[in-house]
């Protein structure tokens, strides 16, 4: 039985790899109202759209992870009560409300 005593952040780190060198992937939900895509891929500064969503919708920031760790994301995401799914159904519960 999976350990649902969970953290409130998703983090994947293993402390040493530099941040600015890693290639982050946003894995939240579609927002097509703000060019938002799934698996789209940064190196560096995020892109205008991403940014300004990011302003509308905070939790964004957490489902920017490093590339390496998709598959980790991906188990997490289908166990009930994980800081994975309960940031993908926050952001699309607050993207229902853009206008």
């Amino acid at each position: 039985m999976a350990d649902e005593n969970f953290e409130d952040e998703i983090v994947y780190d293993d402390g040493e790899k530099d941040k600015s060198d890693v290639p982050l992937m946003y894995v939240g939900p579609n927002i097509h109202k703000l060019g938002v895509e799934r698996y789209a891929i940064f190196k560096g500064d995020l892109p205008g759209q991403y940014e300004a969503a990011c302003e509308k919708i905070p939790e964004i920031m957490n489902l920017l992870i490093p590339v390496d760790d998709l598959m980790k994301f991906t188990r997490n995401l289908l166990i009930p009560g994980s800081p994975e799914r309960k940031y993908c159904k926050i952001v699309q519960d607050k993207a229902k409300n853009i206008s």
